[in-house]
């Protein structure tokens, strides 16, 4: 599962610091402070931030799978913790859990959300008094939010950031907001100011260059407490959800060399399982490669995967920006391996455009 800066906020000593004025009977009167108001909210906004982080921190957890790492959050005292499925892709039955304190304890991987909802469940063993999260009634737009995770991994545990609720998706169930998360924050929790779940941290949109653009998602919370209510039902899914690719007609070539190739999506491609079209590309690459790969149509919301020669996604793109429905992925390839790019028409819905249609992809190869 991020670029908004935000101003180093004055502490409380300044609101005590006084100077006194010689009045002609000698007596000290405290010079007016017209910047008090300003320095308390500041101060207020400040303790918000400390209030939440030191109240929530404590259940926020550190997940290892052995393959890849990630966040999640204690949601009963028995252990019981919500992740992205993602986290759990390929996961032993059994994963590494480490607590705020730092202690290691095994978790069992409970289950997934169905219909590629990406949740899932872990519950660590023989316990009966952990810290937990309570989850909110309810979001708004404009609230403060304050994410909680170990980005990059365990040396980076509980990373606290904070930031404001941007929107909320109600046909899909995400949230956007600007707290700054990166890889590892995934499955960790986004809060409000009462320290309550608001949603699970998932994704960041990436900008045109591959970096972070500042928008972060999240997992509403109207879809945690369904899946909660699933798991106590036994309506959940032993196995990850997620839309995987099956790859019926073969892969065609793809050259890093800038190359615009104008292809189309119909009826008779291969399909994930949503249901949405695609096409597959190939290309060989190497370890520290850096690559941009594009993808742009008039005619359908176009969506890109990268997955490696095991099937495994290693990053995805829907929109380039919110106003701009074409996909982009860029960065650094992890080994040298037989990539596999998955280029589709998303079906969440919003953009009412068509499932099939034409498109173009462009793929370089940078210094």
């Amino acid at each position: 599962m991020n670029r908004k800066p935000y101003l180093i906020a004055v502490t409380g000593l300044a609101v005590l610091s006084v100077q006194a004025l010689a009045s002609p009977n000698g007596l000290a009167f405290p010079q007016p402070n017209h910047h008090s108001n300003s320095v308390i909210a500041q101060n207020s906004e400040e303790q918000t931030r400390i209030r939440v982080n030191q109240k929530a921190s404590p259940a926020v957890v550190y997940i290892n799978t052995g393959k890849s790492s990630g966040s999640g959050f204690i949601v009963s005292s028995d252990g019981l913790i919500i992740t992205n499925a993602h986290v759990l892709q390929d996961a032993p039955a059994t994963v590494t859990v480490v607590l705020a304190n730092n202690k290691r304890l095994p978790a069992d991987v409970i289950g997934f959300a169905k219909n590629g909802l990406d949740l899932a469940a872990i519950k660590i063993r023989n316990q009966n008094n952990l810290p937990t999260l309570s989850l909110a009634k309810s979001v708004k737009i404009g609230q403060s939010v304050y994410a909680i995770g170990s980005p990059f991994g365990y040396e980076n545990q509980n990373n606290f950031t904070a930031g404001v609720l941007s929107n909320i998706d109600t046909l899909t169930g995400i949230i956007k907001h600007d707290a700054r998360i990166n890889s590892g924050n995934s499955g960790g929790p986004l809060l409000n100011s009462q320290a309550q779940v608001i949603g699970v941290n998932t994704a960041i949109r990436l900008d045109r260059q591959g970096g972070n653009s500042g928008i972060s998602m999240a997992i509403s919370v109207e879809k945690i407490q369904g899946f909660l209510t699933a798991i106590s039902q036994g309506n959940i899914s032993p196995v990850s959800t997620l839309p995987k690719a099956k790859i019926k007609h073969q892969s065609q070539p793809l050259t890093l060399n800038g190359r615009t190739i104008n292809d189309n999506l119909s009826q008779d491609d291969n399909r994930l399982s949503d249901k949405s079209y695609f096409k597959s590309y190939i290309f060989e690459g190497r370890k520290g490669q850096q690559i941009s790969i594009e993808m742009n149509s008039s005619e359908i919301d176009p969506f890109l995967q990268i997955l490696d020669s095991q099937g495994r996604i290693l990053a995805a793109n829907d929109d380039i920006a919110p106003n701009n429905l074409n996909a982009i992925i860029a960065g650094k390839l992890p080994e040298d391996d037989t990539y596999i790019v998955i280029a589709g028409a998303s079906k969440l819905g919003i953009s009412g455009r068509s499932e099939t249609g034409n498109y173009s992809i462009t793929a370089i190869s940078r210094p």
